[in-house]
């Protein structure tokens, strides 16, 4: 860009300022000075960020409050190998958006001199709070590591009946001009949630799609089509199964529902359903996480008639915490549990558990009172999240 077409570019920023400065708020000016420890640094992944302190200039009583994102190894996998660098706005509200031109540095380790600097301008807003550098500058050129990340940030208010008139201090060439250089992105929060929601879809339409799979997964005649690096990647089990077995594994004790829903979970991280069967195939093929899920949902179902079911159930699937609440259940409701058909059966074919219950009742321990019974399952609940 040459002289003139800067000068052009100021002369129409300044006029526009001029036109808003009548109806916004005056001028916020805030630096930012943050030092990331080198041990953060080193520990985070792709797309994970670390936050710096909240800042605010020190010359208006309703200051705006902002914060950085920096993530070591890229914020997406395309820049995996760039610092990505955010500027956030934390002050919510939606009378007034926020007019901002901020400028990014990097001090060295053993200099004070400001390096790497990259400017932008972006309208702030309740729905469009982060604007940055999905690739600041690659991890290659910072070998010899830095000592601080600056921000400086200049920044007006303008009230919604303002925004008639200027609803942005970048002009339609500075913006095209920013996003050709494809380093320079606007992502709000809920777009970031519409992403996650959009890859849970975009997995669960790939169960039992043919394209690209490479395993044939049957049970009950009915065979569905399957990926082996998810499969291996979710579960110890299946990755030796695949080791063994090659393309093609046939179930004998699952049915094709409890197949389905162990890869929707697999897939999702969510089911649609819980059952005991459920639980059963999760402990057996190395689910954890999907075995936790059912004994926590089976335990808000715990009754009466079926609190004798519920215990051989946990047994057989070696749910510990379900057998646990199963257990205090039953101790604090006998009377009426050892009436019913399920508690009948456990006598007849689990004696086991009859000797454990009487074990448990007897045994010095904090077995909690019948009245403090569902305080405790909300306790017993909240281990699963």
């Amino acid at each position: 860009m040459d002289a003139s077409e800067r000068k052009a570019r100021k002369s129409r920023s300044s006029k526009s300022n001029k036109r808003q400065r009548t109806n916004s708020a005056d001028d916020e000016e805030t630096w930012c000075t943050w030092t990331p420890s080198a041990l953060s640094l080193q520990h985070k992944k792709i797309g994970q960020a670390l936050y710096s302190p909240v800042y605010h200039s020190n010359d208006s009583s309703d200051h705006l409050q902002w914060r950085i994102l920096l993530f070591p190894r890229g914020c997406e996998h395309e820049s995996r190998d760039y610092f990505s660098l955010f500027l956030e706005l934390l002050t919510e509200s939606r009378d007034y958006t926020v007019h901002a031109n901020f400028a990014f540095y990097l001090r060295g380790n053993n200099s004070k001199e400001l390096t790497h600097r990259l400017n932008s301008e972006h309208v702030f807003s309740v729905d469009d709070r982060t604007c940055g550098f999905t690739k600041y500058l690659r991890r290659s050129d910072m070998m010899n590591g830095f000592h601080s990340v600056l921000c400086h940030i200049r920044a007006k208010k303008v009230y919604c009946s303002d925004n008639s008139n200027s609803s942005s201090v970048v002009d339609d060439e500075s913006t095209v001009y920013s996003l050709q250089q494809r380093d320079h992105i606007f992502i709000t929060n809920s777009q970031l949630q519409d992403s996650r929601v959009k890859v849970a879809t975009d997995l669960e339409n790939a169960i039992d799609n043919d394209a690209f799979s490479d395993v044939e997964l049957v049970a009950g005649g009915k065979v569905f089509n399957a990926h082996r690096v998810i499969l291996a990647t979710r579960s110890h089990v299946f990755a030796s199964m695949l080791e063994n077995d090659g393309k093609r594994i046939e179930f004998q004790d699952i049915n094709e529902l409890i197949l389905k829903e162990m890869l929707r979970f697999i897939y999702t991280g969510s089911v649609s359903s819980v059952t005991g069967k459920l639980m059963v195939a999760a402990n057996t093929y190395g689910l954890q996480d999907l075995h936790l899920l059912c004994q926590q949902e089976l335990i808000k179902s715990i009754c009466v008639q079926n609190a004798g079911n519920i215990l051989m159930l946990a047994d057989q699937a070696q749910g510990n915490q379900l057998k646990l609440d199963a257990m205090r259940f039953i101790t604090h409701h006998a009377n009426e549990v050892i009436k019913t058909a399920a508690y009948k059966r456990m006598v007849d074919s689990h004696l086991h558990l009859i000797e454990e219950l009487y074990r448990f009742e007897h045994t010095p321990m904090d077995i909690p009172h019948h009245d403090q019974y569902h305080q405790d399952s909300e306790y017993q609940s909240s281990y699963f999240h």
